[in-house]
């Protein structure tokens, strides 16, 4: 027990501090470092920390003062120096471990293990490193070097020779040659422009090149003076002229870069032009217009740290980091610009001037230079304001969920948290807020969630709302099944029994096989957590032995069985047995027999009728129904012309709150 509450500890400890648990496909673990490093996963970033492990795709970029020491899954070892970005490239094999050097200066050492090799790709180049060598790699301009400061190196070229490179031997390669075709795949192997020869005859504003980074995925790139477009290949930054579209394929992903400010991390599926223009200041920012598909900008960071400016339809936004991350998504649909902020905050600045404050989970549409909004998604039918736990039955796949909560005074924003887990981890949703209300869309299944004032020193308070939610399919249509007590026998020959129950407690009848000179037998059963008292000791002559309903109820139990020979002496036991009894949750508790689920009617009243298990009380759009003998209702329901939804509310001491959801069209 001990052990195990100091794993649970240590757990909850890295889980604190943000970092990482070991996964099973890691390629390597920060040993040491010092200075800021950062961790680029798809499009999200991390600042390195202390344990953090990469994976296959990760990338590593180390700032002008840092450097790393990492422990690498073979065996050996890797030192990444400043300014420095290196990519895990490919799975560990019988080969060895395989990592490509984008730019800067990294130094191996190979496992001690002859197999255990380590490929460190630069360029068009792979250096192999083994049987412990230790040697200095590093690609600066364009041009990769090497020097083995340890036994010797294996370095193959791109047409498949190779040569062996001693310890002391420095070793320098000559720059690839760009491709004279401008017309054909551009690849982002140096600084060459994606641009033309008529460029020069161009003001220099329309010369004005910015930098892309292709991070995955299939991206592509059409200057404004050409009408083809080229794919832009490698991961090393390229320039590209002002005013030129890209177009970025599903699951791509670019980091864009300006003459002034941080980069912008841009994800497709989407068709756009970007530039460069002035704001309201003077300042040169990005400027993305004439967008087509969905456009989505991901960043990791510390709280309250201000992005770098974006200009979209004329319209200045500035994103804010409020919890961990901010994220939003632009996109074009029946000729307007919409923008979705998913994570963080913003300010929208209009051409006019005025400044619009913008929340996660919260859109505004983009026109000309006018914001229009921002709003928030309206509330869905089920409005939790309450700590505890539902269960919500829809005919939808996916529904809206609305909390509310009521901020306490002095209180700026709270952390909202929604998660398929009790830990909160993998949250769909965690952020700052200083609204008192949000709606989300869910799917099915289960959610955790949790608001929490954050107070003035930056620590969190007592939660003002938390439970838990189960959104499931819609079987109101059904009828009602096990009103009966079922019945259940237990046999010892099976050693862990786990019976769940679904609207009543069942019935339990104890079997066991005749013991050989046993005239009588003895049944004990313990509460599991209460071990020095039976709940139940029986004798009987019987080989089965059947209890009362309601004895036993939710819980754990242990159980077993003596035989007793005629002087009373005992002759064998069967050994322990383990029961557990637990309540389905998901059963259904409402049959809904009219109206039915999408019911049009052209009255302005509707018969609500149905029935629930014994002991439950039925609520209708807040307001309780009568329940006759056999717990069957009759409600008329008043409706509004076009869509209605009747909200049914079944309370049960064991369940909590079930909620139903019945869609109704008045013509």
């Amino acid at each position: 027990m001990n052990v195990l509450l100091r794993a649970t500890a240590l757990w909850a400890l890295f889980a604190i501090a943000g970092c990482d648990q070991r996964p099973d496909d890691w390629l390597a673990e920060v040993q040491a470092f010092r200075g800021e490093a950062q961790r680029l996963r798809g499009t999200t970033i991390a600042p390195v920390k202390q344990p953090m492990f990469f994976r296959l795709g990760d990338r590593l970029q180390t700032g002008p003062r840092s450097q790393l020491e990492l422990r690498l899954r073979n065996g050996g070892s890797l030192t990444v120096k400043p300014d420095t970005m290196i990519v895990f490239a490919a799975r560990p094999t019988s080969e060895g471990l395989s990592l490509r050097l984008e730019r800067g200066v990294v130094i191996g050492t190979a496992a001690k293990l002859e197999a255990a090799t380590l490929l460190i790709g630069v360029g068009r180049r792979k250096i192999a490193l083994a049987s412990a060598a230790r040697a200095e790699v590093s690609s600066a301009n364009g041009r990769p070097g090497l020097v083995v400061e340890f036994g010797q190196a294996t370095v193959s070229g791109p047409t498949g020779q190779r040569e062996i490179v001693v310890a002391g031997k420095p070793l320098s390669f000559a720059p690839r040659r760009p491709d004279a075709a401008v017309d054909a795949v551009v690849e982002a192997a140096g600084d060459a422009d994606v641009a033309h020869s008529e460029d020069a005859a161009q003001p220099a504003s329309e010369r004005r090149s910015l930098a892309v980074e292709v991070l995955g995925g299939r991206v592509l790139v059409q200057s404004p003076d050409r009408q083809r477009f080229v794919r832009l290949r490698g991961r090393r930054p390229s320039r590209l002229l002002s005013q030129s579209t890209l177009r970025l394929r599903p699951g791509s992903t670019v980091r864009l870069r300006g003459s002034t400010g941080a980069p912008l991390f841009l994800r497709g599926p989407a068709t756009f032009v970007v530039g460069e223009k002035k704001d309201a200041t003077g300042r040169r920012v990005l400027a993305i217009e004439r967008i087509e598909g969905t456009l989505i900008s991901h960043v990791r960071g510390r709280p309250g740290q201000v992005l770098s400016p974006v200009l979209i339809e004329s319209v200045l936004i500035t994103p804010r980091i409020r919890h961990r991350e901010s994220e939003l998504a632009i996109e074009r649909a029946a000729g307007k610009v919409s923008l979705e902020l998913r994570r963080g905050a913003a300010e929208l600045r209009e051409a006019s001037g005025r400044r619009l404050p913008i929340e996660a989970a919260q859109r505004a549409e983009l026109s000309a230079g006018r914001v229009s909004g921002p709003r928030s998604l309206p509330p869905g039918p089920l409005r939790i304001e309450a700590d505890g736990g539902r269960r919500l039955f829809s005919g939808s796949a996916r529904v809206p969920l609305t909390l509310r909560w009521l901020r306490p005074a002095g209180v700026g924003e709270v952390l909202v948290e929604v998660s398929p887990r009790s830990s909160m981890a993998e949250a769909i949703f965690a952020d700052r807020l200083q609204r008192q209300e949000l709606t989300l869309g869910v799917g099915r299944g289960r959610y955790f969630y949790r608001v929490r004032p954050v107070m003035a020193d930056g620590s969190l308070a007592k939660p003002l709302l938390s439970g838990h939610l189960r959104v499931l399919p819609d079987t109101s249509h059904r009828a009602l099944a096990n009103l009966a007590r079922p019945r259940n026998t237990l046999r010892a020959s099976d050693r862990n029994t786990e019976v769940y129950y679904q609207n009543r407690l069942p019935h339990f009848t104890f079997s066991w096989s005749p013991i050989p000179r046993a005239t009588r037998y003895r049944l004990k059963l313990f509460g599991e957590q209460h071990l020095r008292q039976p709940l139940v000791e029986r004798l009987t002559r019987r080989t089965s032995l059947a209890l009362r309903p309601g004895l036993l109820r939710e819980g754990g139990y242990l159980w077993y069985v003596s035989g007793l020979a005629a002087d009373g002496s005992l002759v064998r036991t069967t050994g322990e047995r383990r029961l557990t009894i637990r309540y389905d949750n998901a059963t259904p508790d409402l049959q809904i027999r009219r109206p039915r689920e999408g019911q049009r009617v052209a009255a302005a009243m509707v018969e609500a009728a149905g029935v629930t298990i014994p002991g439950s009380k039925v609520y209708i759009d807040g307001k309780a129904v009568e329940l006759d003998r056999s717990s069957r209702f009759r409600q008329p329901i008043a409706l509004r012309r076009g869509r209605n939804i009747i909200v049914f509310r079944v309370v049960d001491k064991k369940r909590g709150s079930s909620y139903y959801l019945r869609t109704v069209i008045r013509r």
